[in-house]
Parts: C-alpha cells; structure tokens; sequence
C-alpha cells in the first residue's frame, strides 16, 4: 500500500474525531490522560513552550535573509488565529511540531522527564559491535508531540486542518530521520575489538534546513468536486505527496509589500549583504537583489568607522603599546 493512500486514510480518520477532538482546552485534557498528576502536566507544558521557542529561534535563522523572515506574530498566532494555507504557514507548522519532539526527545533521554527512559533497543550483536548506552527515545517525542498538537481550532476550515494534520507530521518525520547512530570502542590498547552503538537525533538545525529546503519545493494541493472548503465533506487529494512533503493550497501574500504589526512596510528597512566568498549562502549573495531591488527599492549604503587596537607589542618589562587602527564597516539596507 502506497504512501499517499495510507496518509490518506489516516487523515480522514484524524477529520472524524476533528468533531470530537476540536479546541485546546480538550486536547490538554486528553494528553493528561497520560500524565501521572499537576507536577507532570507542568512539565511537558515547560517542554512544549522550550519547542516552541527553538522553533521560531531555527526558522528565523534558516529565513533571515528571505522576504518572509519567520516574523513572530505568525507563531503566536497559529493556535488562536488560523491563516490560509500557505507555503509559511507549513513551515511553521512543521517546525513547530518538530521542535517540541525534539525537545521532548532529547529531555527525556537527560533524566528531565519522570518516567521517560531510554529508547528500548532489540537485543542484538554483530561481529564487531552491540546495542548499548542511552538511545534518544525518539519514538516518546514523536507520540507526545502528536498528542499535543494534532488538533484544530473550531474556526479552522477542514482542509486546513488536513494540511496541518500532514504538515506536523512531516516535521516529526524529519527529526525521527535525522538520528544517527554513534558507537565507542572497546579493547585492549583501544584496539575496539568491540563497539557498544546507540542512537541520537542530529541537532536540531539539521531539520531546520531540511524544512527550508522543502518549503520552495512544498506541494500544491486541490479541494474535491465539490470544491467547498468549509464542507464536512470537502476531500484533499494527496497523490504523489510524501510524508517529508511540505504542503499548501493557498497563495503567500506579497511580502514586499505586506504591512507589518509594527507599521513597516514589506522589506523596507531590512538588511541585505553583499559578502562574498566560501562560507556565504547563496540566500545571502542575493539578498540586496531579493529583498530590494525585486521589491522596487533601492540598497542604501551606510559607513561607519571602527577603531580597534592593532600592531601591538610586548615590552620587557612589563608593558604592551598598540597602535589605533580604523576599520571600514558596511551596512546595506533597502529604502
């Protein structure tokens, strides 16, 4: 059975408890369920704001030098204001439920989490290596991510939650793909005649970047026939679509020109670099041409003058002279 209708008939199962399952205050109550008492329950909501955090933190630092730059407002507004379906709003559902395994991953396996153990592992035994050590409980943070998160607003048309049902899931997908196994050597001489290996997920920057790279490449998806979006019945094909895929159905707004909640105008103000060389990002080489001059704004230059000791020496004894050197720093913007 092919991944697109495996997720399919999951998502229509998640559409059927929507019904049941459709405000936060509920989705808390049933994720308590789990829980063991109030201590328990302040702790995984500690972990849910930490993932949050790391979220918007990650996404601002992958987009810093994009139209759309992860603002603030898109993050807390994601429970209580549901948006369109956009290429954006994907990324930050993604990083969102992806950020809070993680962090629910990596806590559990540092002893933060009552009750939460190490990934139980199969007992096995090559050649020249065995399961050993603390594997990252990836699997606990995946579950407890779902249970958190995979609900919906009342004022969430279906198919949006569908998308966000998707979207969550392929966040989570990436972090459980990111683990890698590590392994110490044991022997005489540290000869590692013997490996004991487990598991851990990759920093959380490496999911980071696969989200942006999947945001240029996010799927566009079509309402059924019967094309009414706030429909019971309102289908969304997902052929062809992966569990990695990020997906969307709605336009982004034009973000050069978008009004922003502290009264800047799209890209106006904001900072482009024409650094060049080995370490720079392509976003980064086009950034001046992307966020001004695309959006019909011309690169201000601004110069300023750093002084900063230089040529310094050592007297014997004891004393050290320096030169003042002044240093050039550029600073482009767009106008």
């Amino acid at each position: 059975m092919g991944y697109s209708v495996v997720i399919r008939r999951w998502l229509w199962c998640c559409a059927f408890a929507w019904s049941f399952y459709t405000s936060s205050a509920l989705a808390w109550s049933l994720g308590n369920v789990l829980m063991t008492g109030i201590s328990a329950g302040v702790e995984f909501t500690d972990n849910m704001a930490v993932g949050q955090r790391l979220a918007h933190t990650h996404c601002q630092k992958q987009f810093f030098w994009h139209q759309w730059n992860c603002p603030t407002e898109e993050f807390l507004k994601r429970n209580h204001q549901p948006g369109p379906a956009t290429r954006e709003a994907a990324v930050v559902d993604a990083l969102t439920a992806g950020a809070i395994a993680y962090s629910l991953t990596r806590n559990c396996s540092s002893g933060q989490i009552a009750g939460c153990t190490c990934q139980t592992r199969p007992t096995r035994r090559a050649d020249d290596w065995q399961w050993g050590g603390c594997s990252d409980n990836v699997e606990f943070g995946v579950r407890m991510s779902q249970q958190f998160l995979d609900h919906v607003p009342l004022n969430m048309p279906l198919h949006r939650a569908l998308l966000r049902l998707h979207n969550n899931q392929a966040g989570r997908e990436l972090v459980r793909r990111s683990t890698r196994r590590l392994c110490k050597c044991h022997g005489v001489s540290g000869s590692c005649s013997m490996e004991t290996c487990w598991t851990q997920i990759a920093d959380f920057t490496i999911t980071a970047e696969r989200v942006r790279r999947r945001y240029r490449k996010a799927k566009r998806l079509t309402l059924g026939s019967d094309g009414n979006d706030v429909s019971p019945t309102a289908s969304v094909s997902f052929e062809g679509v992966r569990v990695t895929d990020l997906t969307y159905m709605d336009d982004s707004p034009d973000f050069c020109r978008t009004v922003a909640p502290n009264g800047d105008i799209g890209t106006r103000g904001r900072e482009c670099s024409r650094a060049t060389g080995p370490g720079v990002t392509h976003a980064e080489r086009r950034s001046c041409k992307n966020l001004c001059r695309r959006c019909g704004r011309r690169v201000k230059r601004q110069v300023t003058e750093v002084k900063t000791s230089c040529n310094c020496k050592f007297h014997w004894c004891c004393q050290v002279t320096c030169d003042t050197c002044t240093q050039k720093s550029y600073k482009y913007t767009c106008r």
